[in-house]
This record gives C-alpha cells, sequence and structure tokens, in this order.
C-alpha cells in the first residue's frame, strides 16, 4: 500500500470526527449569528495565541461541538486557513487533546507560512498518538521550512530508520535537499542536489506519493530568486512527476 503523507492523515481524521458528529450537526443551525439553543453549549472565548496579535477573537458567542467542527471542516476544505485555524483553537480550548483539531491547528498554521509556530502545533500532536511516520513526515519538514536545522538533525538522528524507508527513500533525499537550501551554502547545495537527484529512480512519476507542497511555495514565495531556488523547484519537479530524473540534471548543470 502507498504510505501517505500526514496531509492525507488529516483528511481521514477530519471525515471521521464530522461522521461522528453528524446527527448532532444536521439538527444544528451553523450561521455565525444564530441564536444557539441552551443545552450542550460551552462558550466560546476570545481566540489568542501566545504572542500572536493576528488573531482575531470571535466572541462571546455560544455553541455546540457539533457546530464549531462543521464549521472548522468547512473553512479547511475552502481553503480559508485562518478560519479554520479559528474555529480549531476555540475547540480545543474546550478539548485540548481532540486530535482532529491538533491535526487542522497545525496544518493550517504552516499554510499560513507560520512555520515555527506550525512545529509546536505538530508536536502537541505526538502525546496524543503513536509517534508512527505519519507524524514524523510532518514534523521534519516542518523543522527545516522553521529553520531549525539543529533540532532537525537531532530529529533525523532519532527517527532516521523510520525515514530513510519512507517512499523509498525519497523523502530522505528530499529533507537532505532541504537542509542544504536552508544552510545557506551554494556549492555545498549543489552537490546535495546532484547527489540527491542521482540516487533518484529513472523512472518518472510521483516520488512521495500524494505529498503536497504547498507549505515549501511559501516558504520561498519570498526569496528572490537565484540559482539555489530554480534548482529547489527543479528538484521539487522531480518528486512530483512533472519532469525526469535526467531532464533535471541537465537543467542544474546549467545553472
Amino acid at each position: 500500500m502507498v504510505r501517505k503523507s500526514g496531509r492525507y492523515y488529516l483528511n481521514i481524521a477530519v471525515i471521521v470526527f464530522v461522521s461522528a458528529t453528524f446527527l448532532e450537526a444536521a439538527c444544528a443551525q451553523t450561521n455565525d449569528q444564530t441564536a444557539i439553543p441552551a443545552t450542550n453549549l460551552f462558550s466560546v472565548s476570545p481566540l489568542t495565541l501566545k504572542g500572536d496579535a493576528g488573531v482575531a477573537p470571535l466572541g462571546g458567542l455560544g455553541q455546540t461541538t457539533a457546530e464549531l467542527e462543521a464549521k472548522v471542516r468547512r473553512y479547511f476544505e475552502a481553503r480559508d486557513y485562518k478560519r479554520a485555524l479559528d474555529y480549531a483553537i476555540t475547540g480545543l480550548e474546550s478539548d485540548p487533546k481532540r486530535r482532529p483539531l491538533l491535526e487542522v491547528k497545525a496544518i493550517a498554521l504552516a499554510k499560513l507560512g507560520r512555520f515555527s509556530d506550525a512545529v509546536a502545533a505538530r508536536k502537541d500532536i505526538l502525546p496524543v498518538g503513536t509517534e508512527d511516520v505519519y507524524d514524523m513526515d510532518g514534523l521534519g519538514e516542518l523543522l527545516l521550512m522553521a529553520n531549525q536545522i539543529d533540532e532537525y538533525r537531532a530529529f533525523l538522528s532519532k527517527y532516521k530508520t523510520q525515514i530513510e524507508g519512507a517512499y523509498g527513500g525519497a523523502l530522505l533525499k528530499y529533507f537532505s535537499v532541504l537542509e542544504a537550501y536552508q544552510t545557506g551554502d551554494p556549492a555545498q547545495f549543489r552537490r546535495v542536489v546532484t547527489q540527491s537527484l542521482t540516487a533518484l529512480p529513472s523512472k518518472q512519476g510521483r516520488l512521495l506519493g500524494d505529498w503536497e507542497f504547498d507549505e515549501l511555495h511559501t516558504m520561498i514565495s519570498s526569496h528572490p530568486d537565484s540559482h539555489q531556488k530554480r534548482m529547489l523547484l527543479t528538484f521539487v519537479r522531480v518528486l512530483t512527476g512533472e519532469l525526469s530524473r535526467d531532464r533535471a540534471l541537465e537543467a542544474i548543470k546549467g545553472l
């Protein structure tokens, strides 16, 4: 069976928690301004993240759990990650260990480019579930995107066996390239990209399953154009099956 990324795991988790509250949600009104029956409520306190003034409070509107989770799912699927994050945080105030909401919080923060906050949120998930490769994948990538290189190296030392075995070794190659990109040594980065590409299979196709690279594109969107940025994007195109390994190697030689 093809191994899925943490993003696939989130989709399953969202379906599970929404399905669990479907009957309640079907009878509830979900308009933000609608009065809610007095039963089975919790008061929504203003939303805050430590050190973050950018999360707007939702006010004191009471909501059922089903309504809250339905809104999280709706906003997440609409890619309104700011609102999905707001409602996820509100739900976690009532149930701090509710895994689907922890997943939404971690991924929404990453989608918004708040990688250090996303690392902290991802770590909150680990005690709730098992330390399987699905959790490890997401945390490793986030540590690199947050430029927490020392912590990433400690993480890799601990979980190297799992990461080496994921996706036929392609995941470790991706992490190695991203690490070299973040360290900022152009010559070393070129060597790592070339070696990593050479070690990938020549057959074209998706090498990391359904792995998405939205967060990576968010991270580098503000970076100035450079040979390193172009090489990183070329490597990612090989991982997504858009470009063959051999053509990528030729393109990198010309940079």
